[in-house]
């Protein structure tokens, strides 16, 4: 079973149902393959804890699962960084710490989230690929959207604050997870990404995956530009280099 749960504002607007409207929520999202009698007596604690604003746990066919978190159909910008934890995840006091940062009186609209990792994720595969830090027991990300993706001082604004706020978990950090990051990356958090050397194979998996770079895109036509292939010239100009 996968499991995450979310912490957001709801903004008290009339596209959003009425018992949601206004209010500081947590969300619950699972997933799990096998038969449903055994998933329901696996969140059946769940079920326990309070009564829920809305429940909609059930068996659902796959070309179904973009409704999960049932995203406005329109076109929304957004940003996004994520922090891989180990598997003792974080201490309450710094968990605190984050959950204020993100809260309802933040700056921005924050979207905070934990997702519960091992499982088929810890295992490494037969031939290695370019999938690091399969050691993470959590990952820890926020999201924000902005209306305005062309002002650059907004959308520096929320990157600041979504740094800000994760830094009390910094200290448990094993690296960071590529899927989790929306909007131009530092050459330093790319790194944290596919390694920095700390762990055996992490230089060369960064090595492997700038020389395919250059052997298959030596024109920088993939957005996220490594270095030594297409150099900063064959990239987008918002591209990060890996330097």
């Amino acid at each position: 079973m996968s499991s995450a749960v979310s912490l957001l504002p709801v903004p008290d607007i009339p596209a959003v149902p009425a018992h949601r409207r206004g209010r500081y929520l947590a969300q619950v999202h699972l997933a799990f393959t096998g038969s449903r009698e055994e998933g329901e007596r696996l969140v059946e604690p769940l079920r326990t804890i309070g009564a829920p604003l809305a429940d909609d746990l059930r068996e659902m066919p796959y070309a179904e699962c973009a409704s999960v978190f049932s995203e406005p159909d329109t076109p929304h910008a957004y940003r996004s960084t994520n922090l891989l934890l180990g598997p003792d995840g974080l201490a309450e006091d710094a968990l605190r710490s984050v959950r204020a940062a993100t809260g309802p009186e933040a700056e921005a609209m924050c979207v905070l989230s934990m997702r519960h990792m091992g499982g088929a994720f810890a295992r490494p595969p037969r031939v290695p690929n370019a999938v690091p830090h399969r050691d993470a027991g959590y990952l820890l990300y926020v999201l924000s959207p902005f209306t305005a993706p062309g002002e650059g001082a907004d959308a520096e604004a929320v990157r600041a604050l979504h740094e800000r706020a994760l830094a009390p978990a910094a200290g448990c950090a094993v690296g960071r997870n590529a899927n989790f990051l929306y909007g131009p990356q530092s050459p330093g958090t790319l790194r944290e990404v596919y390694g920095d050397g700390r762990a055996a194979g992490e230089c060369s998996r960064l090595a492997r995956l700038r020389a395919l770079k250059q052997q298959y895109d030596p024109e920088g036509l993939f957005r996220f530009s490594l270095l030594g292939a297409g150099g900063e010239t064959g990239a987008p100009n918002d591209a990060p280099v890996i330097a």
